[in-house]
């Protein structure tokens, strides 16, 4: 499976429509505002904990079960950086798929075991502070993640 269907599978599995065209149909209003809804209890969770340590989790998604659990990386694989500190990923597994999600960033990974999503999210991470580098100017949102970057990546 591709990046690009693992994570169609995984907006398909929390109900993101992925749609271009605009809808004034209501019950579409009103399944938007209801994914905005889950995925903030979502992140509220995520919040509560702390981002500790988790060792089972189960949330069940429109008749779905999506197992989750949160760990720490400390490191990017990567002989160009090193982490500063460890950070957390969540981990979602759902009809074969695994997600791995770094809130704080925003970024994902995706893979057919766990330990492929986190190395995609690995790469994903490395790819967005590498074009943010490139970039000569930030706006207000990449330029306080370039800060976060800072923060959490030493370059070698």
């Amino acid at each position: 499976m591709d990046r690009d269907e693992l994570r169609e599978k995984r907006e398909r599995l929390l109900g993101f429509e992925n749609s271009s065209s605009t809808s004034s149909n209501i019950s579409d209003n009103i399944s938007d505002s209801y994914q905005q809804t889950k995925f903030k209890r979502i992140k509220k969770f995520l919040k509560e904990t702390n981002h500790q340590p988790i060792i089972f989790t189960t949330i069940i998604v429109q008749e779905q079960t999506i197992e989750y659990r949160n760990i720490f990386i400390d490191t990017l694989h990567d002989e160009r950086y090193i982490l500063k500190k460890a950070i957390p990923v969540g981990i979602e597994h759902a009809e074969q798929v695994y997600i791995a999600t770094n809130y704080d960033l925003g970024l994902y990974g995706y893979g057919d075991t766990e330990g492929e999503a986190v190395d995609d999210l690995r790469k994903s991470i490395i790819e967005c502070y590498e074009d943010l580098k490139e970039e000569k100017e930030l706006a207000l949102i990449p330029s306080k993640m370039m800060a976060y970057y800072k923060e959490i990546i030493e370059e070698r």
